[in-house]
């Protein structure tokens, strides 16, 4: 549930928190196009890296900055032909069910590209599929929101960090109201 998205072919970079492989079924149902970018490693995945490979989603070598650079550019290609890009940028599963802190190349894309971010929020899906597991943990009840785009328009690149404090801080505000408790539990900076 939440924001309504007008126009779906204008395109957005969009970012969620990041519980469990469960995450990519889950936001993958939000009702428009949008290209990956995943690690490499999800391409070798059976079932998943195919779909990933037949979508033309982007890959990245997380211990390449060039793979990076690369992959940032040919999504940067994608959402001007009117495409989302969708990014996890905490880069790796919690785990601890905190949000950890984000990489800031989602943040340099969109303002790069000049297009809004689409904060999403996630929670419930930490216990779905346990980290370094394939199996399904117990039940749970998951929660997905849609949050108000962010207009980039008024950021340079030397205020990328700003940009991705107010979109993680906004995310980790929603998944606390969902627990009922302090912002401070929910963040992966504090001990």
């Amino acid at each position: 549930s939440g924001e309504t998205i007008e126009d779906p072919r204008h395109p957005y970079v969009v970012v969620s928190n990041h519980q469990s492989m469960a995450d990519i079924p889950v936001v993958s149902h939000l009702p428009w196009e949008m290209k990956w970018i995943g690690k490499e490693v999800l391409f070798k995945i059976p079932v998943i890296g195919w779909m990933m490979h037949l979508a033309q989603d982007i890959q990245v070598d997380r211990g390449s900055a060039r793979s990076g650079a690369v992959a940032l550019i040919t999504a940067q290609k994608v959402l001007a032909q009117k495409c989302s890009i969708m990014i996890f940028p905490e880069g790796t599963r919690t785990l601890a069910g905190r949000v950890r802190p984000f990489a800031d190349g989602a943040f340099h894309l969109a303002i790069r590209a000049r297009v809004p971010i689409i904060p999403v929020a996630l929670d419930g899906t930490f216990d779905c599929i346990p980290k370094n597991s394939w199996k399904f943990g117990k039940p749970s009840d998951i929660f997905l929101k849609v949050l108000p785009p962010i207009d980039t328009s008024g950021f340079t690149v030397d205020r990328v960090a700003e940009l991705r404090d107010l979109v993680r801080t906004k995310i980790m505000e929603q998944v606390a109201e969902w627990r009922g408790v302090p912002l401070a539990q929910v963040d992966g900076t504090v001990t």
